[in-house]
């Protein structure tokens, strides 16, 4: 009896929700490309820090979630429209790591740039988020697809 009294026990507990830090940034991104401030907040700590990266500095941009969803809102107003697409994503340990191209329209012209950017997490939230600089997006170098076509005839390669 007495396992199942232990089995009842722990199914009427709240399900507790246990986000890989690779989903919880994917949120996060599908937040940023609805523009979505509250959705991309609520993937974060109350503190969280929002650093860019120049050359041998940091500049830390916010500090706390009210900061962080400040400076959100300006980004939005300025480009409308932003989109941003994962172009590859690692995971190590509570570290994920993306190279993110963001796309915007500007007078009916496309512009876009990527930026390599890595999200810690603390308690399945993100704390810290530090931004590499913007650079142009390189063109997928074919000479290398095909290469990795012929030696590992297993991998897809997206084009």
């Amino acid at each position: 009896m007495k396992p199942a009294i232990l089995l009842a026990a722990l199914l009427s507990l709240p399900a507790v929700a246990q986000d890989s830090p690779e989903a919880v940034v994917r949120e996060f991104l599908a937040a940023f490309n609805q523009q979505n401030v509250a959705q991309m907040l609520a993937q974060t700590n109350k503190a969280v820090y929002w650093n860019h990266i120049k050359g041998q500095k940091v500049d830390t941009k916010a500090e706390t979630q009210a900061e962080f969803g400040a400076a959100l809102q300006d980004y939005f107003e300025s480009l409308p429209g932003a989109h941003a697409d994962i172009l590859s994503m690692t995971v190590s340990g509570s570290y994920v790591s993306i190279l993110e191209q963001v796309s915007w329209t500007v007078d009916g012209e496309v512009n876009s740039q990527c930026s390599i950017g890595v999200y810690e997490l603390i308690s399945e939230k993100i704390s810290s988020i530090w931004y590499y600089p913007a650079h142009g997006c390189e063109p997928r170098d074919n000479q290398m697809e095909q290469v990795l076509e012929v030696e590992m005839p297993e991998v897809q390669v997206a084009h």
